[in-house]
């Protein structure tokens, strides 16, 4: 339904990069990164609904674009069954335009034929929207473990945080534990030459006992290997029969005052073992500057981060934003809409086979 006869709206093409950068700019926020970094910018749309455009729609009057929604169109799946889906990332209009449900408009027509469509990281305004289309309005589940109490106090002062209040987070949250490597088990780097056993196993041990997001080789090429922005570091685990059985990706985040987190953006073991192995592998690599580890995801397969010492209790002290850390912001308020016969948006979010995690939406970035 176009809001009115002068107002078109359309995705921009694979060349037309610039015109999305400066629509962010313009009615967002000029220092937006994705208004600075046409690397970024076509990497996170480049994934659009066919071939020749972006994940990008815009509406255009007369004047110009005047609102604009991302999508990132993902390989979802229903235990190991391809579904049509993706994930919001910004959503902005023209406050003179807002009156006519410009807003409305764009995410109907970018929902279009999706059966799973979700956004991590909104704000109170986009949410009331979204429950006016009956999505499921939820906090995303972060998981924080602190490391040393001097670094936590290091960190909550150059966050402008209170230290009484450091010290009553510290002694609530999680804090990381020593952990052994189970006898027979092995990990090694994730890269070209073990990608294809890493693909089978997806296909044969994880994906039918799961849903959401495939984590299949080309997905994580696109998604890890490829970023313009960051360098990630990706593990796999063998057991003592040298299959693969499991996966984590992480890479180091920089805090003010020489500091850094460890954020752990997948971890899928096919079982505990799997599981001790890439925590023990996690806690070795451990800058000696870090003062937190942090995953947040969907589903029960982070437990075996409990081993190292996360928990929920410790995100209420650690920023969900790390640069600048903004302790007002320690939450992550996401939503769902799934249109499946099996599920609906609140079970698809709360189903134990759900394993989604912020690495598939915009929120591991530049803020």
């Amino acid at each position: 339904m176009q809001p009115n006869e002068t107002i078109r709206l359309h995705w921009l093409r694979r060349d037309e990069v610039r015109l999305g950068m400066e629509t962010i700019a313009r009615l967002w926020k000029k220092d937006h990164v994705l208004a600075r970094d046409s690397a970024l910018f076509r990497w996170q749309y480049g994934h659009g609904r066919d071939a020749e455009h972006l994940g990008f729609l815009v509406a255009e009057a007369e004047e110009g674009v005047v609102a604009c929604s991302g999508l990132m169109v993902l390989p979802y799946h229903m235990q190991g069954t391809p579904v049509f889906g993706g994930v919001g990332a910004i959503t902005v209009v023209d406050p003179r335009y807002r009156e006519q449900a410009l807003g409305l408009s764009l995410m109907r027509e970018a929902d279009r034929d999706l059966v799973i469509i979700g956004s991590f990281g909104i704000n109170p305004r986009i949410a009331r929207l979204f429950r006016l289309q009956g999505r499921h309005i939820f906090t995303y589940p972060r998981y924080v473990c602190l490391t040393k109490r001097e670094l936590y106090e290091r960190y909550m002062a150059s966050a402008g945080g209170d230290t009484n209040k450091a010290r009553a987070a510290w002694e609530k949250s999680g804090h990381s534990t020593a952990v052994s490597m189970p006898p027979g088990y092995t990990v090694e780097e994730l890269w070209e030459g073990n990608m294809e056993e890493w693909d089978r196993a997806w296909r044969n041990v994880f994906a039918p006992g799961l849903i959401g997001v495939a984590r299949d080789a080309a997905y994580l090429r696109w998604r890890y290997l490829e970023h313009p922005s960051f360098t990630y570091l990706a593990l796999i685990v063998r057991n003592s029969r040298q299959n693969v059985c499991g996966l984590t990706v992480c890479r180091t985040v920089p805090l003010p005052d020489n500091l850094c987190a460890l954020r752990i953006l997948d971890f899928l073991p096919a079982d505990d073992n799997a599981g001790q192995a890439l925590a023990v592998r996690l806690m070795e690599m451990l800058p000696d500057q870090c003062v937190y580890m942090e995953h947040a995801a969907l589903g029960q397969q982070w437990q075996g981060l409990k081993l190292l010492g996360l928990d929920t209790a410790g995100a209420a002290g650690i920023s969900a934003y790390t640069s600048p850390p903004d302790l007002a912001h320690t939450d992550v308020l996401s939503e769902f809409m799934v249109t499946h016969k099996d599920y609906t948006s609140q079970s698809f979010a709360e189903s134990p086979l759900c394993y989604m995690t912020l690495a598939d939406g915009d929120q591991d970035r530049p803020n």
